[in-house]
């Protein structure tokens, strides 16, 4: 799920995951995020037009590491404390080490939720959901009145999956 929202001259991008899995995969490797002007203008652009001329606004965005969360000087520290904690600290991040059945839905409901702590702290804080790396701005040469779409892609297990996003700067 993708939400934009135009403010002044930018663009606020806030992604989330409903598989928790995806999740923890984009989280370890990266997600990829182009944009690329769908309608400017009274032009219509074909899809090669589009993303022939698209601009990479993030070409592997990861979450900060534990010694970013630490410096950054971040509007509430403590949301940011948190935030480090649900990504990094071992008490917060199941671990499969045991392949029984019983383990295994444990381990997958620990991840459930600690997925939904992630997407919860994300929703109260743009600036945490950014270092999270599930939002970003968009201030890079926007037009009023230009509909840009914005793709999301990763690879996983061999597949690449892409999302993509419309938005009518304004």
């Amino acid at each position: 799920r993708i939400q934009s929202i135009s403010v002044g001259d930018s663009v606020m991008l806030r992604w989330s995951f409903t598989d928790p899995e995806a999740w923890l995969f984009t989280k370890n490797y990266g997600l990829k995020i182009r944009r690329s002007v769908y309608v400017g203008a009274a032009d219509t652009f074909s899809y090669q037009q589009r993303w022939n001329n698209a601009l990479v606004l993030a070409d592997s965005i990861k979450p900060f590491t534990s010694q970013q969360w630490s410096t950054y000087n971040f509007t509430y520290p403590e949301r940011a404390s948190a935030a480090d904690s649900l990504l990094h600290h071992s008490e917060f991040v199941p671990v499969m080490d045991d392949p029984a059945f019983k383990n295994a839905i444990q381990f997958e409901k620990s991840l459930q939720n600690r997925h939904a702590f992630v997407e919860l702290m994300a929703n109260i804080d743009f600036e945490i959901a950014q270092g999270m790396a599930l939002g970003l701005i968009d201030s890079d040469s926007l037009t009023n009145n230009y509909e840009y779409q914005y793709e999301f892609s990763f690879e996983m297990y061999g597949r690449t999956y892409v999302y993509t996003h419309n938005h009518k700067h304004t």
